[in-house]
């Protein structure tokens, strides 16, 4: 979900089965670790939302991606809510 997010959001691509960066061409090594968040994990949502609040207030863009996944991921959970759960059901 966040690397089609990202994708979607034109920031990455893939090329020739590597993950590349736009904006610079870059391809991010394979040796480089990657995190995706998946809306079927239980505390994504909530690590989403304390990594938006954790931003500095001037990161426009980056805030305002990160709301957008929170968004695509409220939007995922009100369509699928039996591949969702809370992190409060989940325990």
């Amino acid at each position: 979900m966040f690397v089609n997010a990202m994708i979607k959001n034109n920031i990455y691509t893939i090329q020739n089965n590597c993950l590349v960066q736009k904006n610079t061409n870059e391809i991010i090594p394979e040796d480089e670790p990657i995190f995706i968040f998946r809306a079927r994990d239980r505390s994504a949502l909530c690590l989403l939302v304390s990594f938006k609040m954790l931003l500095p207030i001037n990161a426009f863009e980056t805030r305002n991606f990160v709301q957008k996944i929170i968004d695509a991921f409220c939007e995922y959970k009100e369509q699928h809510p039996e591949k969702m759960q809370d992190l409060q059901e989940a325990y």
